[in-house]
């Protein structure tokens, strides 16, 4: 008889004073405005008839060079800002002020960037399941392609090794759309 008094009082405590599982006010507004952003977006559409995507290109290292075969292999961050106005939202009350959500990239119209010069199979910069993109209220999505190993195509000149100075570019580019 015991134990079942102890198990009653349990889970009284339980669900008088734990929250158990319920979201606070400001997950709440937040799980509500991305419901709502999220809502009928179709991520296949461009958000616009022009969309300018500025890409900034880091490289961390060069990992390898190799004269034979005419390849550069390094390491690079690369990041991507363009707006969509069907991410936009007007901070109030409502959502709790919020400016920026993190979004899975994935479920947002993201640019076709490819590397044109790429060594491997597809030059496409693949955006993982884990990737996030930062969405700003005004419809500014900014999303970061981290530790990128990148093949590319070089053409190197050794003649006058090791007096010799290389460049070696890394082009990229829209597959489907064109400058327009």
């Amino acid at each position: 008889m015991i134990k079942l008094v102890d198990f009653i009082i349990l889970v009284q405590y339980l669900f008088c004073f734990c929250d158990c599982g319920t979201l606070s006010t400001s997950q709440l507004a937040e799980q509500i405005l991305i419901t709502t952003l999220l809502n009928e977006y179709n991520k296949n559409i461009r958000p616009d008839d022009q969309v300018f995507v500025d890409v900034n290109f880091d490289l961390e290292q060069i990992v390898s060079i190799d004269e034979k075969q005419q390849i550069m292999t390094s390491s690079s961050f690369i990041s991507q800002v363009w707006y969509d106005s069907r991410s936009s939202w007007t901070p109030n009350a409502t959502n709790n002020n919020i400016k920026v959500v993190m979004l899975p990239a994935k479920s947002l119209w993201i640019p076709d960037t490819m590397i044109l010069n790429s060594a491997d199979a597809s030059g496409y910069l693949t955006v993982s399941d884990y990737s996030l993109a930062s969405v700003n209220y005004t419809g500014a999505v900014y999303m970061i392609i981290p530790a990128l190993t990148i093949r590319t195509r070089c053409d190197f000149n050794v003649q006058k090794f090791p007096f010799d100075k290389q460049i070696c570019t890394i082009n990229l580019t829209s597959w489907s759309q064109g400058s327009n």
